[in-house]
């Protein structure tokens, strides 16, 4: 068995403010941007890769794709189940973004425009009540706002799957937010229960840049390299439990054919 971790692919938000374009200020749900088309090409290619690693590595071939049910997440996993020939996606809340103060700022403060933190104009000590300066969303459980797997992915949406982390124990709120131990705490569960649930699959899982790092250091005890789109983990057990890494926040798949 393996797990095959993976970030998203490129985000819609990221792509428009470096054209000075503020998606955030106009999107119906701020919160949850979309990917650009070479996102979505990027899940193809790490579907691809990602069959092509576990065939090197000599593991069993991947049988079983889970998203995050933020719609970038969905949105990568679409083309790599594809690439992979998986008929189905199932939604883990538990793969879900870190749910943090920096998170709650990038799309609910005044002026928010998906800066990691928000914007500095708007930057200050939290508050613990609704403000008609800020977006009203941001009060209600963070778990509340995520995107139904079916309303994504239709009949490829697999219903079957029960969440290990449902969306209700995503409780976090503007003025109660995530901290980042709860987030490592929160991956590394999960992790570990899909490798109980699942113990002699290769499994593809798609989470975010901070989730994926934080659940890799969670199983391996190691520190993460950079993550950047679609980067790759591949964690392996041993017979008495313990993780080790063939792969960490590997892009390869990325990369021309043809060039190392």
């Amino acid at each position: 068995m393996a797990i095959f971790l993976a970030r998203h692919g490129q985000r819609h938000d990221y792509e428009q403010k470096k054209q000075g374009i503020n998606w955030t200020a106009t999107a119906e749900r701020p919160w949850d941007p979309p990917l650009t088309t070479h996102g979505e090409q990027q899940g193809a290619l790490l579907g691809a890769g990602a069959a092509a690693h576990a065939k090197r590595l000599g593991l069993p071939p991947i049988t079983r794709v889970i998203s995050s049910p933020f719609l970038r997440c969905m949105q990568t996993m679409s083309p790599a189940a594809e690439a992979l020939g998986v008929a189905k996606i199932a939604v883990e809340p538990g793969l879900a973004e870190g749910l943090g103060e920096d998170w709650h700022r990038s799309w609910a403060v005044p002026g928010a425009d998906s800066t990691w933190g928000g914007p500095s104009t708007a930057r200050g000590p939290p508050a613990s009540a609704p403000s008609a300066e800020r977006h009203d969303q941001a009060m209600r459980p963070s778990g509340s706002l995520l995107l139904d797997g079916t309303a994504y992915l239709g009949p490829r949406f697999d219903a079957a799957h029960a969440p290990v982390w449902p969306a209700a124990k995503l409780d976090s709120h503007w003025g109660a937010f995530e901290t980042e131990e709860a987030l490592a705490a929160r991956l590394t569960a999960v992790l570990e229960a899909l490798h109980a649930r699942y113990p002699t699959e290769s499994i593809l899982l798609c989470s975010h840049g901070g989730p994926s790092a934080l659940g890799y250091q969670g199983l391996t005890g190691r520190p993460s390299p950079v993550a950047g789109y679609t980067a790759l983990y591949v964690m392996v057990p041993d017979a008495d439990g313990k993780w080790t890494a063939p792969l960490a926040a590997d892009t390869s798949h990325l990369e021309p054919r043809g060039q190392a």
